[in-house]
């Protein structure tokens, strides 16, 4: 699945991180395009993150097996057989981005919470 997205966002909250990119900022459209990833950490969660898009088919608790990320794009690939890829493009400004990607780092465990 592809899409390009306006709107891209990144929050913690205590032991629960999450990215979010979505094609228009308006939560009342629930066909718009959009992409979250989150993870916690409070509980033992087995290396798996949660993943939500507007496509059934890609909603879940997954185990990630590759997330690259630039500032115009994500490729998230999750582990399973069939519809596994998403991508999506979009565009930001450097210190957004250092925050993007700070916490997708936390989300892989590429980088500590702490």
């Amino acid at each position: 699945m592809q899409f390009h997205a306006n709107h891209v966002s990144a929050s913690e909250d205590g032991d629960y991180y999450q990215v979010m990119f979505e094609a228009r900022e308006d939560a009342g459209d629930l066909q718009r395009p959009y992409l979250i990833i989150q993870r916690q950490f409070e509980d033992p969660d087995g290396g798996l993150c949660y993943v939500e898009t507007h496509d059934e088919k890609y909603i879940g608790h997954f185990r990630v097996r590759r997330i690259d990320l630039s500032p115009t794009r994500i490729v998230l690939e999750i582990d399973r057989p069939g519809a596994n890829v998403v991508e999506v493009t979009f565009g930001m400004a450097s210190s957004d981005f250092k925050v993007v990607a700070r916490v997708v780092d936390i989300i892989t465990c590429a980088i500590d919470p702490l």
